[in-house]
C-alpha cells in the first residue's frame, strides 16, 4: 500500500511511499531530509493531549 505525505521540514507531497517496508521512513525528494513519520506522529499525538488537559 502506498502513501503521500507531507515533508514537515519544506512542506513537499511526496507520493506512492512504501512505508510499511521503510518502517514509516522516508527521504523527503526535494529537501533531503529523513522523515520518520511514526515520529511525528507521536509528538502530534502528545501535543493533543497535553492541549487536553489544559482546557
Amino acid at each position: 500500500m502506498t502513501e503521500d505525505k507531507k515533508c514537515p521540514y519544506c512542506g513537499e507531497v511526496n507520493r506512492a511511499l512504501h512505508l510499511d517496508e521503510t518502517d514509516g521512513r522516508f527521504v523527503c525528494s526535494r529537501c533531503g531530509k529523513v522523515v520518520e513519520t511514526k515520529v511525528q506522529a507521536r509528538k502530534a499525538e502528545l501535543k493533543s493531549e497535553k492541549a487536553s488537559e489544559n482546557v
